[in-house]
């Protein structure tokens, strides 16, 4: 079966319209990419993406950044749960067979899972639900350039999925736009692969004409669907033009004049930067991070999750910077202690574990703590002055038997230098099983490390006719962790 890509043209002052085009025009222009090139110099619109000569200080260049699915799929289990997710964006200049900068980027996942079948290797969304809520994948991180070219990689699970959609769907891009998300064609879903992708060329695009595009999202819109409709995401491919500075020999320094520490998440900050010379309009600006916050060329600082992140202003070697903390709004948090780091298929760098028997839940996924003593020690931390809180991403499981589970403990306990415990916070009752952020508040600022562990895993011994047998409280899951001092 053919498959057709979805070309759309928002066309300025009048009703935009959609036109197919085949995949088999394009050419690839980035060999090494698991993703073949928007072929760019092939499109519709290769006019409007011609690059600038980078002979003025200020110039543009095709730049095309990838997100490889793949990748992320350990942050999920087998149950469907919405959740944001940290992805590496791949950036690649137009011709270039390298990439140039990579990225962390934030994208949200409604109604997503990992599965151990059928499509194994990414996330699977489900779209359906009984109330016909609307699902999104979403790129919480801004572009840092106009979007003019989007692809996406979909499959859909079964040929029953497919039977049980309806009528009067829309899967597709949705862009946002002067304070508006605007969506125009869905594709066609009888043109989706059934069951896990085989062929990197199967994938739908679309084409904005329209500028400013910084935000989209792909939409499983199914109003009319009588059952699961399960989509596996394989990545998102998307390009235009990246604003680019020559380094000026005349700019001698330069100071951002913001003194800030705490940024809450959803707030957003505009850096005033003095330059000297007053060559304001050749000032770039980078982040450590833009799953955490980005900024953008005008300087302006969007605050996204919870961590640490420094922002630079820069031309050339000419630079200054500010580091902060983002958090919760209405937090009490002073400032992160560490940041968040993902136990998902493997220890991360610094912590050490002692368990009877290390394993993750479905072989790559969270941290899973199944015998009592199971224990995660962080690396010793020298910047604590104050009370501190931990928080854990945790669930329970399994959902059989929670009266025994309920009285399960799990605990962290805040250690010295040298190992000697000085306060132990202990948990109960833990039966969410969904991943949930459970607080563990501590009040002596002497503490340097801590050591989280299954505490008492609840078991009783059952009688029956045939003999007796001993039921036990079930394991917990750790996806994530932070520390921060209030």
């Amino acid at each position: 079966m053919i498959k057709k890509l979805l070309l759309f043209i928002l066309c300025f002052g009048l009703t935009s319209c959609a036109n197919y085009k085949n995949r088999s025009n394009l050419s690839a222009t980035n060999p090494n990419s698991f993703y073949p090139s928007l072929g760019i110099e092939s499109s519709s619109i290769a006019s409007n993406l011609t690059s600038s000569t980078p002979t003025s200080s200020i110039y543009y260049q095709e730049v095309e950044s990838q997100l490889d699915f793949r990748e992320i799929v350990n942050n999920f289990d087998s149950s469907y749960s919405n959740k944001n997710v940290v992805a590496l964006e791949t950036n690649y200049l137009k011709y270039g067979t390298d990439s140039f900068q990579d990225d962390q980027i934030l994208v949200h996942f409604d109604s997503a899972s990992r599965q151990s079948n059928t499509i194994n290797n990414v996330p699977v969304i489900n779209a359906f639900d009984q109330n016909h809520t609307i699902k999104y994948v979403e790129l919480i991180s801004p572009s840092r350039f106009d979007i003019q070219i989007v692809k996406f990689y979909l499959s859909f699970w079964s040929e029953s999925d497919l039977l049980r959609v309806g009528k009067n769907y829309f899967v597709g891009l949705e862009y946002f736009l002067d304070g508006n998300w605007i969506r125009d064609d869905s594709i066609d879903l009888h043109d989706l692969t059934i069951g896990a992708l085989r062929n990197d060329n199967d994938y739908f695009e679309y084409h904005l004409n329209a500028k400013g595009v910084r935000n989209i999202r792909l939409v499983f819109d199914l109003p009319n669907s009588s059952g699961n409709a399960r989509f596996g995401i394989y990545g998102i491919t998307y390009a235009g033009q990246e604003r680019f500075i020559n380094p000026s020999e005349q700019i001698q320094s330069i100071k951002i004049k913001n003194e800030v520490s705490i940024v809450h998440i959803g707030e957003t900050l505009k850096l005033e930067v003095d330059v000297s010379p007053s060559y304001k309009d050749e000032i770039s600006y980078s982040s450590s991070s833009r799953a955490i916050a980005c900024v953008l060329e005008d300087g302006t600082i969007y605050a996204l999750a919870l961590g640490k992140v420094t922002i630079t202003a820069f031309n050339g070697k000419i630079n200054d910077t500010i580091t902060f903390d983002v958090v919760y709004e209405n937090s009490d948090v002073s400032k992160i202690i560490q940041e968040p780091v993902y136990f998902v298929g493997a220890i991360p760098e610094g912590f050490i574990a002692q368990f009877d028997e290390l394993s993750f839940f479905n072989n790559n996924g969270p941290l899973n703590f199944k015998s009592q003593g199971d224990t995660i020690y962080t690396p010793i931390y020298d910047n604590i002055s104050g009370p501190t809180i931990v928080t854990l991403n945790l669930k329970l499981s399994s959902s059989s038997d929670l009266d025994l589970s309920a009285q399960n403990i799990f605990a962290v306990a805040g250690l010295s230098r040298e190992g000697q415990i000085l306060e132990t916070v202990s948990l109960s009752n833990i039966v969410n099983l969904e991943f949930a952020d459970l607080e563990f508040k501590f009040q002596n600022p002497k503490i340097c490390q801590y050591k989280i562990f299954f505490e008492y895993k609840y078991f009783q011994i059952v009688e029956e006719t045939w003999g007796t047998y001993q039921k036990t409280g079930k394991n917990y899951c750790l996806n994530y962790l932070t520390i921060a001092q209030q």
